[in-house]
């Protein structure tokens, strides 16, 4: 795809076959923070239809994150060419990862949390 006379290299952004919850954030993540990134769930599509989907959405790059046995996620990379797939350097392994949900800010004290905030400084500060 061509924007602005420049042309767009699309990344096609899938998981393993069984994702757990996390790795299924992580991917959304991925797709919310990098550019020109294409996300697919997998289900029981295999590799070969992962590259005919990657060919279909032109994407030139293709990352798979993966279950690792007692780590995080194994992030691996591979690139297209002419209906061919090549595994590409490096693969990543990630021990763990901080989500935006954990990053949100607490919740706004409500009135009645004020009024009993008071309350109680009043209760322990004004007794005679």
């Amino acid at each position: 795809m061509i924007w602005h006379g420049k042309i767009l290299q699309y990344v096609l952004l899938t998981t393993s076959r069984e994702p757990t919850q996390n790795i299924r954030t992580l991917c959304r993540e991925l797709s919310f923070t990098l550019p020109n990134v294409i996300r697919i769930n997998r289900g029981k599509l295999g590799f070969e239809g992962i590259i005919e989907k990657a060919l279909e959405s032109n994407a030139e790059k293709i990352v798979v994150v993966n279950r690792w046995k007692e780590g995080f996620a194994k992030i691996e990379f591979f690139e297209v060419r002419q209906g061919e797939c090549q595994s590409l350097s490096p693969t990543v392994y990630v021990h763990s990862a901080k989500f935006r949900r954990k990053f949100r800010k607490p919740k706004a004290e409500t009135k009645k949390d004020k009024i009993c905030c008071y309350r109680d400084f009043f209760e322990r500060n004004l007794r005679t």
